[in-house]
């Protein structure tokens, strides 16, 4: 897609990042969420949710936390449930 000049947007980048971790490919959808925000494509909260969700049910709590703070620094935690993440966390 990059290649051929056409830029995806944060839709395209969260179906990606939600497909590799319903394939447990964590490492890949780590990728793909840091090119998302690398390439100026701002993460919406259910992304950032979605994403942090995944990373827990694979017991990367570390990475987790790291996402949900990049979240509220960002500004865009305002409809995450945190309420769900302390019994995860």
């Amino acid at each position: 897609m990059l290649t051929r000049g056409m830029k995806p947007n944060m839709e395209t980048y969260a179906h990606l990042t939600h497909g590799f971790c319903n394939e447990e490919r964590n490492d890949e959808a780590k990728k793909m969420f840091k090119s998302m925000v690398n390439h100026d494509c701002r993460p919406n909260s259910d992304c950032y949710f979605t994403f942090i969700h995944y990373l827990c049910n694979g017991g990367d709590f570390d990475t987790a936390l790291q996402i949900c703070k990049e979240s509220v620094e960002k500004g865009s935690s305002s409809s995450l449930p945190l309420s769900h993440l302390p019994r995860v966390l």
